[in-house]
């Protein structure tokens, strides 16, 4: 799966406001095709929780889900899978949180 926005396949996504959107996107059940045709929304990518970078915000995405499956510290940073086998590793709690959210919600 690659972003939408700026086609950066989600295993390599860093945290930061295009990942929020995209998230929130996702989570609202759109999709960021709009971007590929209107730069205005380039200038919203600010407007979305933080997602990616703090963890109450992403624990928002986990009750969403119904909970998880497992969340685990490895030696570069989490683990997280969702019960649908989503599953996915990242620095920090919140960018594995959010990279495993937008792979269960793929095409």
């Amino acid at each position: 799966m690659r972003c939408p926005h700026c086609a950066t396949p989600i295993h390599e996504h860093e945290a930061g406001p295009c990942l929020d959107a995209w998230v929130e996107w996702e989570r609202v059940g759109k999709r960021l095709r709009e971007w590929d045709i209107d730069p205005w929304w380039q200038h919203m990518l600010d407007c979305y929780p933080k997602f990616s970078t703090d963890i109450s915000a992403a624990w928002e995405l986990v009750e969403g889900m119904g909970g998880i499956h497992g969340f685990y510290p490895f030696a570069g940073g989490w683990y997280f899978c969702f019960y649908d086998g989503s599953c996915v590793g990242a620095p920090t709690a919140p960018l594995a949180i959010c990279r495993a959210y937008i792979m269960s919600r793929g095409e």
